[in-house]
């Protein structure tokens, strides 16, 4: 069984908390550290509930597969981009 948890920290983010633990390690995505954004996958859905996915060894995991991509892609992904979006918005644009 597994679940996905999402994270967002920007750069400066990381550095300030990273001089506050006095680590400068880069950042550990398996970390679950106050700092950004983080959130399990399936709070994000419209169940908002916990979402654990089942892999067998010798079963077809194509479902599993699919349904992992389509929660991704509909419902941690915007998010991701907002939270992204949100913290360029204060930052100069170099286009």
């Amino acid at each position: 069984m597994f679940t996905v948890n999402l994270r967002v920290v920007s750069n400066a983010d990381w550095a300030a908390y990273s001089a506050r633990i006095g680590d400068n390690s880069p950042p550990d995505p398996m970390t679950n550290e106050a700092v950004g954004w983080g959130e399990r996958l399936g709070r994000l859905t419209p169940e908002r509930a916990d979402k654990w996915w089942t892999v067998w060894g010798g079963f077809p995991a194509d479902d599993v597969a699919k349904d992992l991509v389509t929660a991704i892609r509909d419902y941690g992904l915007p998010v991701m981009r907002e939270k992204l979006g949100s913290r360029r918005s204060s930052q100069p644009s170099m286009t």
